[in-house]
């Protein structure tokens, strides 16, 4: 009796879901094409979906292959409630019997319907079945997938079938027709069909996912765009009162830029090729995304790449290292900035670097379909517990990111408490690490040269603060008590403070020269070189005794251990090195790495290295091998994008 009222009561379920369900359709175009031609076509989708499939194509001139079992009678009965037509019969066994059926059909005005992993799997396995009928039949096959807010997942059966709730959201996406000529590789078909079902269903993942809490993201950008112009009066006073206030200066060249008025060359318009959004905060994050940027552009050499950085100085270290087509300052995160970019390039693809969560950077390219990609994502205790505080702002705006590929699984944890989706987020390592050796060494060798440095010993204070400064530079005196050849370069984490450095070194007494002066100077015989130039700091790193990172003796979180370890430098920094926790670690577990606190720790430091020559080599050597350890983010980064089917957007929408 129930056995005879089940597809019934199905049927009536169904009717509920779909009345109840809010549903979005994406990709409508490509149906519709196909259909404009008179076309019949073969829907292709995942056995797991198969209830909803029935449920969001009823009524349409369609016949699915439903399998000879007892639960493919039941579903027979409910597809025929539902006006679609069951044919019974499978793609595998009795091939000849359901061609032969399936000629009919389309020869009849019937589309078809086949799940190409059925009927007992593996599961979201294509096989040959479903391509080999498309190729008799000659029709083209319209990938398509499905995705519910509210569903039962049967965790016990093969393919982990899914059946709808109602008053929930829903997406159907349709990917790109696949056509199988008579002569084509019917496994590399397969293959094309498997990569363009996976598409599918993560696009409709993303709007099913991004359209919860579209309520606070609305909120959240109506919001920042109100407090836009205060936001940026309150920065320029906060410049204009500090000691980078010369950074003002360049900030009318800028202005166009920063509200989206960016003048794109021809190349990267978006009528011309395909284009990549690449976007990072400032040098380091720049320098640490070249690897994969170049990984990419090699793998995918018929698009541009376009960086856009936070700051001017991010802007020059892009333009310096040639890795992308157009360097640009990043637009300002309101409505219109984002917008105007946005027409501009129209790119196939937005890749944030590290932690840049701008609310509009994520929302707008979303709202456009375009995949976000969040790359070498870190975030430190400090942040995730200020972000934690909203985490229900943040929550959807991470669901909207298409793949988060986090440094570290602790990253990975705090992304997830925070609400991403564990199926988006993958431990890929630090891009940092991945960067080749500095093409900057010749230029630092021509520097020590000009100021007879080339016999002396010296170390590097890089990326240094103002508060660290003055702990570095007694240092620097002490050791010269005892070493009175040691010389010192250093590098102020922001050049325009460089004047600011040289007050403090006159103050102290220690003689010292610009970079960009050297030519000019008249006496070489100087203690200290000031680094006041972009891009040629890492050449100083080999050959170096130490090198102290900045930001470490203050509460910053350090900057990139990792380009002096590549350089065979021994690394000593501060206490403070959240951004580079692992790193700092296991350098000083292997003898590289030394925490210092304290004007003291470093001299004796500086002291240990220079009167034990073996120990610095060894030092050296293990700095080198410990950072050569942690590379390989970049290519663990593509791959993860190629193997979850992001990859083809950076080619066709």
């Amino acid at each position: 009796m129930f056995r005879r009222a089940a597809p019934y009561l199905a049927y009536l379920y169904l009717t509920l879901v779909k009345w109840t369900t809010r549903l979005k359709v994406l990709g409508e175009e490509k149906r519709t094409s196909l259909r404009s031609q008179n076309r019949r076509f073969i829907y292709a989708f995942w056995h797991s979906q198969q209830m909803f499939f029935t449920t969001s194509h009823r009524g349409d001139n369609l016949s699915v292959l439903v399998s000879l079992s007892r639960d493919g009678e039941m579903i027979a009965k409910v597809m025929s409630l539902s006006k679609i037509r069951a044919s019974r019969g499978s793609s595998s066994k009795n091939a000849s019997a359901a061609l032969k059926q399936m000629m009919r059909l389309t020869e009849d005005g019937w589309d078809l319907g086949i799940t190409p992993d059925g009927p007992k799997g593996p599961k979201e396995e294509v096989k040959r079945g479903a391509v080999f009928l498309a190729q008799k039949l000659g029709v083209p096959i319209l990938p398509t997938a499905n995705f519910l807010s509210h569903k039962i997942v049967l965790k016990r059966s093969w393919d982990q079938y899914q059946a709808p709730l109602p008053f929930g959201r829903a997406a159907v996406a349709y990917g790109q027709p696949i056509w199988v000529g008579p002569n084509d590789d019917l496994d590399a078909k397969a293959k094309d069909l498997s990569e363009e079902l996976s598409r599918a269903s993560l696009k409709a993942r993303d709007w099913v996912q991004g359209s919860v809490g579209a309520f606070r993201v609305g909120a959240v950008l109506f919001l920042e765009n109100i407090l836009a112009l205060p936001l940026a009066l309150f920065i320029f006073l906060k410049f204009l009162l500090s000691s980078r206030r010369g950074a003002l200066w360049g900030l009318k060249g800028e202005i166009k830029e920063r509200l989206g008025f960016v003048e794109f060359p021809e190349k990267v318009k978006a009528s011309s090729r395909p284009v990549i959004w690449v976007h990072a905060s400032s040098t380091g994050e720049v320098s640490s995304v070249e690897p994969l940027v170049r990984l990419i552009k090699a793998e995918y050499p018929q698009f541009f790449a376009v960086m856009s950085s936070t700051n001017a100085q991010g802007k020059i270290r892009a333009e310096a290292l040639g890795f992308s087509d157009f360097a640009f300052m990043a637009p300002l995160d309101c409505f219109p900035a984002v917008r105007r970019v946005l027409n501009r390039i129209n790119p196939q693809a937005l890749i944030l670097v590290e932690t840049e969560l701008w609310p509009h950077l994520i929302a707008l390219p979303f709202f456009r379909q375009i995949p976000v990609i969040l790359v070498s994502a870190a975030l430190s205790e400090k942040s995730f517990s200020r972000y934690r505080k909203a985490s229900f702002l943040v929550r959807p705006f991470l669901s909207r990111i298409s793949l988060i590929a986090a440094q570290s699984d602790a990253d990975v944890e705090r992304f997830k408490n925070l609400g991403a989706d564990s199926e988006k987020i993958f431990v890929a390592g630090s891009l940092k690490y991945d960067r080749e050796t500095s093409p900057a060494i010749q230029a630092a060798r021509a520097a020590l040269k000009n100021i007879n440095w080339e016999n002396e010993r010296f170390w590097v204070a890089a990326s240094t603060h103002l508060k660290e400064e003055e702990i570095l530079l007694e240092s620097f005196l002490e050791v010269r008590r005892t070493d009175s050849r040691m010389k010192l370069v250093i590098a102020p984490r922001h050049i325009e403070r460089a004047r600011e450095l040289a007050g403090l070194l006159e103050k102290k007494g220690i003689s010292f020269v610009f970079y960009s002066q050297m030519e000019k100077e008249i006496d070489q015989n100087k203690d200290c070189l000031v680094l006041d130039r972009l891009g040629i700091l890492s050449g100083f790193y080999h050959g170096a005794v130490l090198t102290f990172v900045g930001g470490t003796l203050i509460a910053l979180g350090g900057h990139s251990l990792i380009e002096p370890a590549l350089e065979g430098s021994p690394v000593a920094f501060g206490p403070s090195v959240y951004s580079s926790s692992e790193l700092a670690k296991i350098l000083m577990s292997k003898g590289a790495g030394f925490e210092v606190k304290d004007a003291q720790s470093l001299v004796r430091c500086l002291t240990l290295l220079t009167q034990d020559k073996e120990r610095l080599e060894q030092a050296g050597q293990a700095a080198q091998t410990a950072a050569e350890d942690f590379r390989g983010a970049s290519a663990r980064t593509l791959g993860e994008i190629k193997k979850r089917g992001l990859s083809p957007f950076f080619i066709v929408k």
